[in-house]
């Protein structure tokens, strides 16, 4: 696998992770042309039913983390790294749950990363919604 792709998501406040904000993201992120990725969502196991649902009917890993770790010392960016370091990959990335991805972002970025040697690159954003 070239590239493994979390995505993080937790209970921060009552009524999180928006449902129809995290049903896109990781559509987004599952319509990729590039085909050489893994999908990780790391999870608070505290998230709601439909939300494990949901999980569990994209098909995708989910790596379980305890309730309100979100809040614990390293936070989401421990979730975001202990899944990283779970799958070999060449390349990580990451994208929050209320992120959407271009279904090409994965095809341009990596070719680009390998061509120049990059280690690390970041790709443009929108605001889409104020």
């Amino acid at each position: 696998m070239k590239v493994h792709v979390v995505i993080p998501i937790g209970v921060s406040t009552p009524g999180t992770p928006v449902m129809d904000l995290l049903r896109r993201s990781v559509r987004s992120a599952k319509e990729q042309t590039y085909s050489d990725f893994s999908l990780t969502v790391a999870s608070d196991e505290n998230v709601s039913e439909e939300c494990k649902q949901f999980l569990l009917s994209e098909n995708v890993n989910v790596d379980w983390y305890s309730p309100a770790s979100f809040f614990r010392r390293g936070g989401i960016w421990k979730k975001i790294t202990e899944s990283w370091k779970k799958r070999e990959s060449e390349y990580v990335a990451f994208l929050h749950y209320d992120d959407l991805w271009d279904s090409k972002k994965l095809e341009f970025q990596i070719p680009f990363m390998d061509e120049n040697s990059l280690n690390s690159s970041w790709s443009e954003t929108y605001v889409m919604d104020d």
